[in-house]
């Protein structure tokens, strides 16, 4: 008999464990499901600003890039020093822009256009070359991380008529 109080106090025992887990594991399913929506929320904000950090990294690169492009356009004679300080923040571009893994898209004279790598701005009528022959490059096309994100500016050919 006294093995059986001792099985039947232990029992009661391990119920009453058993009843405190129960209690703390709803405890925590409900504390898990209050932090669930905060962390869904949390989730969306990082993405949103995320995308935004992407828009303008994206914007400022662009920008970048014009800048990059003036100076490439011929300008009327400048003096020595006025040269040699284009020339320096020219670099400075280049290179600002190679460390942020922007290239340039590889355009060749005489191939035919891409339009998912060129932006056709101008064509010539040439009835010798094939039609979409790029003849001119106006300005370059840039590529960050195999993405293009500004298309060549060419002129190319087009047939008469």
């Amino acid at each position: 008999m006294q093995k059986y109080l001792l099985l039947n106090e232990k029992l009661r025992n391990a119920c009453e464990q058993l009843n405190q887990l129960s209690l703390g594991l709803i405890k925590l399913k409900q504390n898990i499901e209050e932090i669930l929506p905060q962390l869904e929320d949390y989730r969306q904000t990082t993405e949103e600003a995320k995308r935004t950090y992407l828009s303008a990294y994206e914007r400022l690169t662009l920008r970048l890039i014009k800048i990059l492009n003036d100076f490439n356009l011929e300008e009327p004679k400048r003096s020595d020093a006025q040269n040699r300080f284009d020339d320096f923040i020219k670099a400075r571009l280049e290179d600002t822009l190679r460390r942020e893994g922007v290239t340039l898209l590889e355009v060749q004279l005489r191939e035919q256009v891409n339009l998912d790598e060129h932006e056709v701005v101008d064509s010539v009528i040439d009835n010798e070359k094939p039609e979409g022959t790029i003849i001119k490059i106006l300005n370059p096309g840039y590529i960050r991380n195999s993405k293009i994100i500004k298309r060549a500016q060419v002129v190319v050919t087009q047939r008469e008529g």
